[in-house]
């Protein structure tokens, strides 16, 4: 009996030893399954406009804890708790929020529980949106960065990590293109009753299809797959400084000129969606910190005289002043395709004050090749935050005029400092 306790503990024990034994360690240089991570591709602008790239898609899905979930729905207008609408004028209404207007769409926090977001929306002709999550790049399931909207569309944002997320969702295609709209959106987890909070700043950008990013994908065919507003220089500079924005751009227009059916900026400005409805008035319910205007192109291409245009930019300044207030600080910018209108818009910039009133005017580097590329609109874009910056905190360099510097303005010269002028 003794002999058969002694033997049943000396198998007792070895059987012990071998499972000590047992490597409970992933491989070097792999993930244990409980430190897989979701990763996406960065946030970062293409170096080469001509092949932008794509991130990768998420290696490792997450899945709602659930298996067999519910999911939540909720409808997008202008009762919905939590939504920010982003780009300003795009307005929400009893049935959706529109995205017209370039880099316009929402922001918003939910508690994921893991899973896929989707998105219903329509729009008039294709066009393209993007995502963000926690301020990455999201790419779709199929490891495209862009997400084709083309009348009733579900935008599908796959494999959202649990916990807190911020998401955002803009059509980076222009207004004169494509007008857009959400509708519904479902998820797994728990919407935020709190929008995402206003920004310190708000910058809006007046302009043509150079705010709207008109061929930075490597392409100047005019179709909107060659468009991609995330790439100019107008959001890059609200990113850098990390402000509220709006892009108040119709490609192809001119502050007096005007093509069929589309009013001129003149005209527009005053509008919430112009394309969409030409009574819609805009409240400017929020006035914007600094305006940056950077129109003139389709006027010179269509000729339109120096005096008519003259009229016309000093007028559009008065009016950005009467509906902004006294203390919105304006930022004229001239030569990003021709230097046409450049001492009139140097005669006006004078006339209504000049620095010391708040009006700056900033000469920008030409682009080479016509509509600027994806990297000159980074150029332009480190330009123009230094411009916003020294106008928000009312930097004032008088230099007195001379025959040689006559009719410059401030030059933007990307390696230095700018060289300001009076």
């Amino acid at each position: 009996m003794t002999k058969k306790i002694i033997a049943s503990l000396l198998a007792v024990m070895l059987f012990g030893g071998l499972v000590s034994c047992v490597n409970n360690e992933a491989p070097d240089g792999e993930e244990s399954e409980s430190e897989t991570k979701v990763e996406t591709g960065g946030d970062e602008t293409p170096d080469d406009p001509e092949t932008p790239d794509d991130p990768e898609t998420p290696d490792d899905p997450e899945t709602p804890d659930d298996p067999d979930p519910v999911p939540t729905t909720v409808a997008l207008n202008s009762s919905t708790k939590g939504i920010k609408v982003l780009g300003e004028r795009a307005l929400a209404s009893d049935s959706q929020i529109n995205c017209d207007w370039t880099c316009s769409g929402i922001e918003f926090t939910f508690t994921s529980t893991g899973g896929a977001l989707s998105v219903k929306a329509n729009s008039d002709a294709p066009c393209y949106f993007r995502a963000y999550v926690d301020g990455v790049e999201w790419v779709s399931a199929s490891g495209k960065a862009y997400y084709e909207v083309n009348g009733e569309t579900e935008i599908t944002v796959p494999a959202i990590p649990k916990g807190e997320r911020t998401v955002r969702l803009i059509k980076v295609t222009g207004h004169t293109l494509a007008r857009a709209a959400l509708t519904e959106m479902t998820f797994f987890g728990a919407l935020s009753e709190t929008a995402p909070a206003d920004k310190e700043l708000y910058i809006e950008f007046i302009g043509d299809s150079i705010s709207c990013g008109w061929g930075v994908m490597g392409t100047k065919d005019g179709k909107y797959t060659a468009q991609d507003g995330s790439l100019a220089y107008p959001y890059l500079v609200a990113k850098a400084l990390g402000a509220d924005y709006s892009i108040t751009a119709l490609s192809g227009q001119g502050l007096v000129f005007h093509g069929e059916n589309i009013p001129n900026m003149a005209d527009g400005y005053l509008l919430s969606s112009p394309l969409r409805s030409g009574e819609a008035v805009y409240g400017f319910e929020r006035q914007a910190d600094v305006v940056v205007i950077n129109i003139g192109t389709n006027d010179y291409s269509k000729g339109v005289s120096e005096a008519e245009f003259e009229a016309a930019y000093k007028a559009l300044i008065e009016t950005v002043r009467a509906k902004n207030g006294e203390d919105c600080k304006i930022v004229c910018l001239y030569n990003t395709m021709n230097d046409t209108y450049a001492s009139t818009i140097l005669s006006v910039c004078r006339e209504l004050g000049g620095q010391q009133g708040g009006v700056y005017s900033y000469k920008l580097s030409r682009a080479e090749s016509g509509h600027p590329t994806s990297g000159e609109n980074k150029a332009y874009a480190e330009a123009v935050k230094v411009a916003v910056d020294n106008a928000v905190k009312g930097i004032i360099t008088e230099i007195p005029m001379t025959s040689e510097n006559e009719g410059e303005g401030m030059s933007a010269d990307f390696k230095t400092d700018f060289e300001p002028i009076s």
